[in-house]
This record gives structure tokens, sequence and C-alpha cells, in this order.
């Protein structure tokens, strides 16, 4: 158990230093997307009882954003290996989270909705 203990220890330590923050599980239903605007997209995760929280694409400025519809805190994350590891969080704002290029990143959306956090899939 004590080694157990050490190597979480470890780990976390190894995440911290690295740039990865471990606070957001990774999505758990498929994501609905659609069009938005002129190349651009967006991809809604549904929580419950209508919230939704949105990672969106702007075709014509190539920045990702978040959205949470409740006006919960919101951020994105963002990966180069599809959600193993990750940046984040990046970007913070209430409802809305600002805006960042999409590089040669996934992103993903979470929200921080009473103590828990919900996220989008990678996108």
């Amino acid at each position: 158990m004590q080694i157990k203990k050490k190597l979480s220890a470890a780990l976390v330590t190894l995440a911290a230093a690295g740039g990865m923050v471990l606070t957001a599980p990774a999505a758990q239903a498929a994501d609905a997307c659609e069009g938005n605007g002129p190349g651009g997209w967006m991809c809604r995760h549904t929580i419950s009882g209508g919230h939704k929280i949105s990672i969106l694409f702007y075709g014509d400025t190539r920045e990702m954003a978040g959205w949470d519809n409740g006006h919960y805190y919101t951020h994105i994350d963002r990966s180069r290996d599809g959600g193993r590891t990750w940046e984040g969080p990046l970007a913070t704002g209430q409802g809305w989270s600002g805006r960042l290029n999409r590089q040669d990143y996934s992103w993903r959306a979470c929200s921080n909705v009473n103590g828990r956090y919900h996220c989008t899939g990678w996108h």
C-alpha cells in the first residue's frame, strides 16, 4: 500500500511539472456536432436538464472557444495526443472561455458545475 501512495505522488508531481493539470475527466457521452459559420463547427455535450457545454471552432480565425449555457466557469484544454495528456485549464471565463488558436491540437471545453467538472469530448 505504501508503494502505491509513493507511486501516485510521483506521477502527480511529474504531471504538474510537465504542465498538465489533472482536473477534468473525459466526456462520458458522444457530443452532438454541427456547422458554425463559414468553415466552423460546434460540438455540444449535454449534462442534464438541458445544461450544455460546447466547444466551438471559428473557421475564419482558426480559433477555439468553450461555452456553457448555464454560465458556469468554463475553460478549454488542449492535447497533442487525443487526450491522453493535456494542458489546461486555459482561457477561463464565466459562461464563455477566451479564444485560442487551434494550431495542431485537439481541444475540449470543460465547466465546473457545482464542484464537479464536465467536459466535451476531444475535437
